[in-house]
């Protein structure tokens, strides 16, 4: 059997998997054996009050046949159900996991015991088990990427099929002067006020200030992997979205195409910690994706959630430079938590009761339980999670943000210049 795995800078691999842990409830979804005690490991430094021992002690299962909103309600984050709901892919989040068939099937990694007066489970007595605990620190990027990626069933979905033949546009022009000076201020506050870059709520590294010193502080899905190590993982990815661009132009992909195209697909909601339901990631999807990002017009049944804005913005990164085209930004829950919570600020200062139509299009994104969701505005900002329409506002927005950037010389890290993902990248620290 194989497995896809990540190393630690960011590269995909194909490994020889013996016995990994498979989901039954998910479509049979497989991690390697060593990624779940990585995850089984932090949910006991996460979740539970008693900061048990994951090598020794037991972890209730807590399996119930609820969303997993119901789950969170009543604080049974610290379960084997809740684990393994935040393992599989986005679209299995809502069905009960930890269910005896999961078990049976993983007898090789786990055993079933009472956990107080429920049913529990722990790791099987195998020294080699808190090897890879004590050892595995910074080892398990894949697994991190989906620990501190959004969750879409966190989210309510837009009106389904609203975004339908939409086309990209720019801000209404009456609202310009006001969305200018609002664009303006966010750029000197985002200048001058002190950020502390953190990771699971705790702080890395020294408070700093200033565009620059934020977007060299930018990590992802962990601290040991900055901003370089990023773009440098990046650029396999982008070279195959601008092959199978350039593709488009000629007709419709080969099946050679249409298979790379799924497999780059798959790459990039691995990397951004999005797993996607693998009926979901289908060539017409993907090129209907690519469509929406290249040309600004949606095609029918186009989807859109926290991985297809990832597949969105690395479609049209080509575009960054080319005169009247958009390049897309990723419209995660930090991005947008970013822009909303200060834009929220800076409209009540200035005395506003309501959004002004210049930013009207950009909406609010859930991001993971226990980090964003408990975000509140003054305003009232409409969904943006699943909508194309939040998708090319919130990518306009950025790019204006980038030209007050170079507008007010402030120096950027693309030879002293900054690009639409430099900057998502600043919002994407400032918006945890």
């Amino acid at each position: 059997m194989v497995c896809i795995s990540i190393d630690s800078r960011m590269h995909i691999q194909e490994r020889t998997c013996l016995m990994p842990v498979v989901f039954p409830h998910a479509n049979g979804y497989t991690l390697a054996d060593a990624d779940f005690v990585y995850a089984w490991a932090l949910h006991f430094q996460t979740y539970d009050p008693a900061k048990s021992d994951p090598c020794l002690d037991t972890m209730p299962r807590h399996n119930v046949a609820q969303g997993i909103q119901w789950l969170i309600a009543r604080n049974r984050q610290f379960s084997l159900d809740y684990l393994c709901r935040t393992l599989v892919p986005n679209g299995y989040r809502n069905t009960m996991q930890a269910t005896p068939v999961f078990m049976n099937a993983n007898k090789h990694l786990l055993l079933g015991v009472p956990h107080g007066k429920v049913n529990g489970a722990k790791l099987l007595n195998d020294p080699n088990l808190c090897d890879d605990i004590r050892h595995s620190t910074g080892n398990h990027p894949a697994i991190d990427a989906i620990l501190e990626a959004d969750s879409d069933e966190l989210n309510t979905p837009g009106n389904p099929g609203t975004d339908d033949g939409i086309k990209s546009q720019a801000a209404p022009a009456p609202a310009a002067s006001l969305c200018q000076s609002l664009i303006t201020k966010l750029v000197k506050d985002i200048e001058k006020d002190p950020f502390q870059p953190k990771f699971r709520k705790k702080p890395v590294g020294a408070l700093i200030s200033g565009w620059m010193p934020r977007y060299l502080a930018y990590f992802w899905p962990n601290p040991s992997i900055g901003p370089a190590a990023t773009m440098t993982a990046l650029g396999p990815m982008l070279k195959v979205a601008q092959r199978l661009t350039q593709a488009m132009a000629k007709g419709p992909w080969t099946p050679s195409e249409e298979e790379s195209a799924v497999t780059w697909a798959n790459s990039v909601f691995i990397w951004g910690g999005v797993p996607q339901k693998s009926a979901s990631v289908t060539p017409d999807a993907i090129r209907n994706v690519f469509e929406a990002a290249i040309s600004g017009t949606v095609p029918k049944n186009t989807p859109m959630n926290s991985g297809w804005t990832k597949v969105a913005a690395f479609a049209s990164s080509h575009l960054a430079d080319a005169a009247g085209k958009q390049a897309e930004v990723i419209w995660d829950s930090r991005v947008a938590n970013s822009l909303i919570s200060r834009l929220d600020d800076i409209l009540i200062q200035m005395g506003h009761r309501v959004v002004p139509s210049c930013l009207s299009g950009i909406g609010t994104v859930v991001g993971r339980g226990g980090s964003r969701t408990g975000r509140t505005y003054k305003l009232a900002w409409p969904v943006g999670y699943g909508k194309w329409t939040a998708q090319f506002a919130g990518s306009e927005l950025v790019a204006q943000i980038r030209d007050e950037l170079h507008k007010q010389a402030i120096a950027g890290p693309v030879n002293g210049k900054w690009t639409i993902r430099s900057v998502e990248m600043v919002l994407f620290m400032d918006g945890y």
